[in-house]
């Protein structure tokens, strides 16, 4: 009787937990299947990306050789330019003043390089 019974309800409990474990067991694998696949695909497109990069940094840094040079030559018109500016901000009186300070620094230079007859004259 109740041993039979007892017995008959855990062979069907256990069938039934066999039963639930093996569908999880296939749900598990199909779910790694999937995963493993969107993992390939991935890595894929990942590896097509860095393909894609590799083959055009040599014109990236080429491209960027170019913008470098466009920018020195555009940094040295702008300080041509900063001289000249600052050179026509002076007023006529500072302008005179800095050509005379020139004229006296040559004048010294030329007495200093000249010969002796010459530079006696020289103050």
């Amino acid at each position: 009787g109740i041993n039979a019974e007892y017995m008959g309800d855990a062979i069907n409990a256990t069938k039934r937990d066999q039963q639930k474990a093996e569908a999880q067991h296939k749900r598990f694998l199909h779910e790694s299947e999937v995963a493993l696949a969107q993992k390939r695909v991935s890595r894929d497109e990942t590896a097509a990306e860095l393909k894609e990069l590799q083959n055009s940094l040599p014109a990236a840094r080429a491209s960027l050789g170019e913008n470098l040079d466009a920018l020195k030559n555009s940094l040295k018109g702008l300080m041509a330019l900063h001289t000249a500016i600052q050179a026509s901000m002076q007023t006529p009186e500072e302008r005179a003043a800095k050509r005379q300070e020139e004229l006296t620094a040559l004048k010294q230079a030329l007495c200093i390089i000249s010969d002796d007859d010459f530079s006696s004259n020289c103050s």
